[in-house]
């Protein structure tokens, strides 16, 4: 009966070591990517947003403003990335208080959420929203907006939200004075 040893050449050794760092870096990689979208529970978002849309959409009627949505899931790194670098500042949270109803809602975390944002098309997260007090949409954001941008796009928005003449409808002329 022959014995048959397993011999491992250099060559052998450092494709082991190789595939042991690499599974290595890639587990300590996705555990800072498991404590990032967890610590969103950890960061309290200066934006106070509801989870509600019967209040917020009764609150946009009653106040005539407009319902920002934060359309998010905790699982993914772009919205927990918004949390954490966008809502979590006070000139972003003053801009949002200041203008409009904040809602953030999970399309995966209710029938209901699901359906509300099916009529705005929302086919991805993070999404921001921007609906006027009647349900119209007025602008969006998708994905992920640096803090200067998504200031941007609260301006554009609060200025179509509260422009007093509607936009030209095609085919519409546009009176200018002279």
């Amino acid at each position: 009966m022959s014995h048959r040893h397993l011999r491992f050449g250099r060559s052998s050794l450092d494709v082991l070591n190789v595939a042991s760092a690499v599974l290595i870096i890639g587990g300590l990689l996705m555990a800072v990517q498991i404590y990032r979208i967890h610590s969103i529970n950890i960061v309290a978002s200066e934006v106070p947003f509801t989870g509600s849309i019967r209040q917020a959409v009764d609150r946009a009627r009653t106040e005539k403003r407009p319902i920002l949505i934060d359309v998010y899931s905790p699982r993914k790194f772009l919205c927990t990335k918004m949390e954490l670098n966008v809502y979590s500042r006070k000139d972003v949270a003053d801009a949002v208080k200041a203008a409009f109803i904040p809602l953030r809602l999970n399309p995966e975390s209710s029938k209901r959420s699901k359906e509300y944002l099916a009529k705005y098309g929302i086919t991805e997260v993070p999404t921001t929203l921007f609906i006027n007090e009647k349900g119209e949409e007025i602008g969006r954001v998708q994905g992920y907006a640096d803090p200067e941008e998504f200031l941007d796009e609260l301006t554009l928005a609060t200025s179509k939200a509260y422009s007093i003449q509607p936009p030209p409808q095609p085919g519409q002329s546009v009176e200018t004075k002279k």
